[in-house]
């Protein structure tokens, strides 16, 4: 196995979400093991600086032009922007699996004939790179979706997981006196949630927007259920986050939320939306929720510990790509 000197962690410019935050800790907890890392931002045309958000990693910046072409340097890419591999053409690329569905801009279990030509398209005219031609790199996986996704394609991947920072692991919830409130985020899964809202009315719903973080915290810490029958491209965040703040979730079972290891919590709470009953089943675990919650919250203690071992999980898949794939000094 080949082993290198430096990594590059190629980063979209100015997004403050969970897959850029995750690139940021991958280089700083790199750095902090003694590796020469660093971070470039894309597009490469336009001079970037780390967001506010993210200035307390230890991030180290270098341009596309202070790259050297050489085969000691590892690129790591994000699966969202294979397309830039090509800017490297001298040196090892990685591909890092940050989802599954948004490498091909569609989900998997959707079967659009149009998103799928898009998805074709796009990789004729050199604008993503084909499996096949990633099959030769190297590959980490963020998720056990992202993982059974590339072992079904006969691509061998190393853990390189994620975890949320400090700031969910101060739990507050426990002094604060829970309302019937029903949270969910209107960019995902907003058709089944309208439709659960037009047919019980008794519920109050409440989305999760035009707040800042301070807000969203304060506003699932004081409410009993947080909802996500969106598709689950990676092992999303917010229903960490919903979890931490001492949250009942209740999800869909599309991508991650399929598995038991991304999101591992009892089976009753993962709804298919397009079973005859799903409408019932789901006012009969909101009605108990509502009524039983202290005994329906210790259902995701499991899930609670997973979340609070994470970055412990994470230090250890960095130390392992270490060893894997770092020279040592």
């Amino acid at each position: 196995m080949q082993k290198y000197n430096k990594v590059v962690v190629c980063c979209p410019a100015e997004l403050v979400t969970g897959g850029p935050e995750l690139l940021h800790q991958f280089v700083h907890h790199l750095t902090e093991q003694g590796v020469d890392a660093h971070i470039t931002y894309y597009p490469f045309c336009s001079k970037h600086s780390t967001p506010e958000a993210y200035k307390h990693y230890k991030i180290n910046i270098i341009s596309l032009s202070e790259i050297e072409a050489s085969e000691d340097i590892l690129i790591v890419i994000p699966e969202t922007a294979t397309q830039i591999s090509k800017r490297f053409p001298y040196n090892s690329i990685a591909i890092w699996w940050l989802s599954v569905d948004n490498y091909f801009g569609y989900p998997l279990s959707e079967n659009n004939i149009y998103k799928k030509g898009v998805h074709w398209l796009k990789i004729l005219l050199g604008k993503k790179l084909s499996l096949r031609k990633m099959r030769e790199m190297i590959h980490f996986y963020q998720s056990e979706y992202a993982r059974l996704f590339l072992q079904h394609n006969n691509i061998t991947a190393l853990s390189l997981k994620d975890y949320l920072n400090k700031s969910h692991m101060d739990i507050g919830y426990a002094n604060v006196e829970k309302e019937n409130v029903i949270l969910y985020n209107p960019k995902k899964g907003i058709a089944i949630t309208n439709k659960l809202k037009e047919n019980f009315r008794e519920f109050q719903f409440k989305p999760i927007e035009n707040m800042t973080a301070s807000e969203v915290r304060i506003t699932l810490e004081r409410s009993k259920l947080y909802i996500d029958f969106g598709h689950h491209p990676g092992k999303d965040r917010f229903p960490r986050e919903a979890v931490m703040a001492g949250c009942v979730l209740i999800t869909g079972v599309e991508g991650s939320a399929a598995n038991e290891v991304d999101i591992p919590i009892p089976s009753r709470f993962k709804l298919d939306s397009n079973k005859f009953n799903f409408e019932s089943e789901f006012k009969k675990c909101v009605d108990n929720i509502f009524s039983n919650f202290q005994n329906e919250i210790k259902e995701f203690e499991y899930y609670r510990n997973c979340i609070k071992n994470e970055e412990q999980d994470f230090r250890n898949d960095v130390t392992s790509f270490v060893r894997s794939y770092i020279k040592q000094k």
